[in-house]
């Protein structure tokens, strides 16, 4: 009810602040880990695509990707914020531009608070409000549902392909340049292979 009266003041009272971001739950009232993540380095997305992150959920190294590590409830500096809300201030975005339209559905918020931190702004975790993400409203699935039918798998094979092909424009835009072409190679690589995957998974599904 108060969240935007608290998330502007909050903005007022640090103007160094860039992006604020909130504390996000589900329809059922499940905390939403994406309200705060890292930026998705190889090292980073490599733990997370391969279940490290699951198995080791609160530790520094493997859980970066959610920062699992970080409590929830307790206002931190992070790197990323979800697009489902982020707060901007106006100089900031005066400063490096708006929204990269090379990305589709993903990676944009990625991209924009990557640009903002680059740029000195801080990008904060403000879990003193919270709002309800209702994931895949925007797309017409909403994550709560079980429910696979023929045009839902398509959208699901879509926005699949959408999600990985943002991983690549991402890291051919900021880091393409910092590491070495045989990191290159394996990520575009794992990234291919990551795209197959849930194609496949959203193909197969049942009905």
């Amino acid at each position: 009810e108060h969240t935007l009266v608290k998330c502007l003041d909050h903005m007022e009272k640090n103007p160094d602040t860039g992006a604020l971001g909130v504390r996000m739950i589900d329809g059922k009232g499940n905390f939403l880990p994406e309200s705060k993540r890292s930026f998705p380095t190889p090292r980073i997305a490599f733990f997370k695509i391969f279940g490290f992150s699951r198995l080791f959920p609160r530790s520094r190294i493997f859980s970066r990707y959610h920062l699992g590590f970080m409590d929830e409830n307790k206002m931190n500096d992070v790197e990323v914020l979800p697009g489902a809300f982020m707060m901007l201030r106006k100089a900031a975005l005066d400063k490096i531009g708006l929204l990269d339209e090379d990305f589709f559905m993903y990676g944009e918020d990625i991209d924009l608070c990557y640009r903002i931190k680059q740029n000195g702004w801080r990008v904060m975790y403000y879990p003193q409000v919270m709002i309800t993400h209702l994931k895949g409203a925007s797309s017409g699935i909403r994550s709560e549902s079980k429910a696979i039918t023929r045009a839902t798998r398509e959208i699901k094979v879509r926005l699949a392909v959408a999600s990985t092909e943002a991983m690549k424009i991402f890291y051919r835009k900021h880091w393409m340049e910092e590491y070495p072409k045989m990191v290159t190679r394996l990520v575009f690589i794992g990234i291919g292979i990551l795209k197959l995957f849930r194609i496949l998974r959203f193909r197969l599904a049942k009905g």
